[in-house]
């Protein structure tokens, strides 16, 4: 072959690899979705490559124009709480909108509906959640919930498990010291036994001995996880407690509306309408002007 053709041939190649995409899909909320004004909810999505940052917007399936930024250039964590805005009208053809760092693409979600607080027919909402007795399926996609106070400025969250406050074993660290917004989004562990005295500890990050508890839930773990746990009874009392625990810290990021994002996976439940475009393109160049000039130099 002529140093001409394969010149011609690595050209071909890179425009190949420009083509190459990595693809977006955003899981929640799903189509036909309900999210209120007056509680947080999951956008959760999965990406083949989470190195990127991504930035999320509130569209309508209509207008494609941004209503309102989400969360802007935040790491690729698999998912976020977010609450519509009070003033947003009520409508059926939300979107939400993924832009990945140095993309000019848009990934949407299936469209989903927007009630106001009203609407919801109960804007007087429990301060916890999960809430009593709720079952949750292991390795999906849960909001913890708890009262905000304003004098807490960071908290550390743990899964717990126990038939009382006061005897308490820590499964797994959610977040460490992260801001006090009220509210984050968690992935249950896929391999999470099932058990229904399950609770989340949201400890003051500056005084262990300032804790809130969730009540009692249940999680629903795989059919090959064999349950640990006894049925205790479904409230908890909140109050403080030192909830002290070691585990595996989650890297946290925070959305522009005060959203918290926890690095976690999710899987798919609806599809994208489109990918963002792909920079890693390097090492197919290499390889290509390295058999160029190996070439020539014969």
């Amino acid at each position: 072959m002529q140093p001409a053709a394969l010149l011609l041939a690595a050209s071909a190649l890179f425009a190949a690899s420009s083509l190459a995409a990595d693809t977006y899909d955003i899981t929640e909320p799903a189509a036909g979705a309900v999210v209120s004004s007056s509680q947080p909810a999951v956008i959760a999505w999965t990406s083949s490559d989470t190195s990127n940052k991504v930035s999320f917007y509130l569209e309508t399936s209509v207008s494609k124009i941004h209503l309102y930024t989400i969360a802007s250039e935040i790491y690729d964590s698999g998912s976020i709480s977010w609450q519509p805005p009070a003033n947003l009208t009520a409508g059926s053809d939300y979107v939400i909108a993924l832009v990945a760092d140095g993309s000019d693409s848009e990934v949407y979600s299936a469209e989903f509906t927007i009630s106001d607080s009203a609407s919801s027919g109960n804007s007087s909402s429990s301060s916890f959640a999960p809430t009593a007795g709720q079952s949750i399926q292991a390795g999906t996609t849960t909001i913890i919930k708890w009262p905000l106070d304003n004098s807490v400025a960071d908290v550390s969250i743990y899964l717990m498990k126990g038939s009382s406050t006061s005897s308490l074993t820590n499964i797994t660290t959610v977040a460490t010291s992260i801001s006090n917004l009220g509210n984050v989004a968690y992935i249950i562990p896929a391999d999470m036994p099932s058990g229904s005295d399950y609770v989340f500890a949201i400890q003051d990050s500056a005084d262990t001995s300032n804790t809130v508890y969730t009540p009692q839930f249940t999680i629903v773990g795989s059919s090959t996880s064999s349950a640990t746990g006894t049925a205790s009874g479904s409230s908890t009392a909140t109050g403080t407690g030192t909830g002290k625990a070691t585990g595996t810290g989650k890297a946290t990021g925070t959305a522009t509306d005060g959203s918290t994002a926890t690095t976690t996976t999710s899987s798919p439940s609806s599809t994208s309408s489109k990918s963002a475009a792909s920079h890693d393109t390097a090492s197919a160049l290499a390889v290509v002007f390295a058999v160029v000039v190996a070439y020539l130099a014969i």
